[in-house]
């Protein structure tokens, strides 16, 4: 069992490398700089789900960051993909906790790509030493709001049909994620 749940790790890393580094090859037509979908944010969703323990996501995050990091070219942008990542993770199982049955897997979503535009703010107002980039946040909470639906739709999706497959045995824990 415990080599299964490990194997369903390294797919779910692979899946987020894979989704992250598309995103990043992909242009988006969106008229505000730096807004992304935020798919790699779908793979964090599925594994609160799914996964046995918080810490567990927070690995597969930490992977998929420095390896997409690595893969990309791009390892100067690691400390906003961290600080964005991680505490979108951290918010998203506040939300879990907190709002057991009151709040939807597209609740938990939209908390996060909030949390992680908001956290990546913070990090690029220390970076650049400009407190004005404060102004950019409701435009960036904006557009998080549409992007994390759409990632919580496509969540909500996923552990629908995960359910039916025996690759994730741990079914109990997916009863209710709607």
């Amino acid at each position: 069992m415990r080599a299964q749940y490990l194997v369903y790790m390294a797919l779910l890393v692979v899946v987020a490398l894979i989704l992250s580094l598309l995103e990043r090859s992909i242009s988006i037509p969106f008229i505000i700089p730096g807004a992304k979908i935020g798919l790699a944010n779908l793979v964090t969703i599925i594994g609160l789900y799914t996964l046995t323990t918080h810490s567990d996501v927070i690995k597969i995050i930490l992977v998929r960051v420095v390896l997409g990091a690595i893969f990309a070219g791009n390892v100067s942008n690691l400390m906003y993909s961290v600080a964005g990542a991680l505490s979108s993770c951290v918010a998203m199982r506040a939300c879990q906790v907190i709002f057991k049955d009151k709040l939807s897997i597209l609740g938990v979503s939209v908390v996060g790509a909030i949390v992680h535009n908001w956290a990546q703010v913070f990090v690029a107002i220390f970076v650049l030493n400009n407190i004005w980039i404060f102004l950019y946040l409701p435009v960036l909470s904006s557009v998080a709001i549409v992007t994390g639906m759409f990632v919580g739709c496509i969540a909500k999706y996923c552990l629908f049909y995960l359910t039916y497959t025996t690759l994730y045995q741990r079914k109990d824990k997916l009863k209710n994620f709607m």
